[in-house]
């Protein structure tokens, strides 16, 4: 069976031997292909992955695209992540002069985030058989981690129990381009490839608490803060996608 990124590969090919072709943007009506770049057609996008599984082109909610004539369309990808996880332990010994021990531990966690993704398309030549698009727009991400422990031991004379948080946010804001090719194979299916870089300035904070819990002691607590600013450049690997026009 042939291998599926083989076949990714060999589709991205075709394309750019479809473009490189001297009448691929030729605009003799004879080779005119019939596609959906018409004002207020509107498309969902996939992004073809191994395996030929589609996902989102642009989010892992939702990646939309709305003509809004026929060398201009805007594009919206919405992406988020919610995780949340509990651990809870428990062990107790009993020993031969009946002293006893027992120990527990508890760890929560949970994350979320949210993607933005905006471009405002331009299409020079739409009524060509092969369509070069290009693209530019603003990027807005936010996520935010938690993470709590606390772990008690319990002896006959001492117990002790010891707690720590942390917390992470970041949030970032930035400009994204991209080029690329889209080929219709009807009129309401397309596929396409793209290449891509954003920019993005990124604020993080994060705040760690830590205590220290004794009967005989005093509480023991220590905080620590820290704040970090960055510039993010990526360049995006070649994206291969399917548009489901209606």
């Amino acid at each position: 069976m042939r291998n599926p990124k083989v076949q990714i590969v060999l589709i991205f090919l075709t394309l750019i031997t479809f473009l490189a072709n001297p009448h691929a943007f030729s605009q003799d009506k004879d080779t005119l292909r019939n596609n959906s770049l018409v004002h207020n057609a509107w498309a969902l996008q996939f992004q073809i992955g191994s395996n030929f599984t589609l996902w989102s082109f642009q989010g892992a909610v939702v990646s939309v695209k709305r003509q809004l004539n026929a060398c201009e369309a805007l594009r919206l990808g919405v992406s988020g992540s919610f995780n949340f996880g509990d651990n809870t332990g428990m062990s107790a010994a009993t020993q031969a002069d009946t002293a006893w021990g027992g120990y527990s531990s508890s760890r929560n966690s949970s994350q979320h985030g949210i993607a933005l993704n905006m471009q405002y398309l331009v299409y020079p030549n739409p009524e060509a058989e092969i369509n070069l698009f290009f693209g530019v727009g603003p990027v807005f991400q936010y996520s935010y981690n938690l993470d709590e422990s606390e772990d008690l031991s319990i002896s006959p004379n001492l117990g002790r129990r010891q707690t720590s948080s942390i917390k992470r946010n970041s949030w970032g804001v930035g400009l994204s381009g991209l080029t690329g090719v889209e080929w219709f194979a009807t009129r309401a299916l397309s596929l396409h490839a793209e290449y891509g870089v954003t920019l993005i300035r990124v604020w993080s904070s994060a705040a760690e608490e830590r205590a220290f819990f004794e009967p005989t002691v005093p509480i023991v607590r220590n905080k620590n803060e820290t704040k970090q600013k960055a510039w993010q450049f990526n360049a995006n690997s070649v994206k291969f996608g399917l548009s489901v026009y209606f």
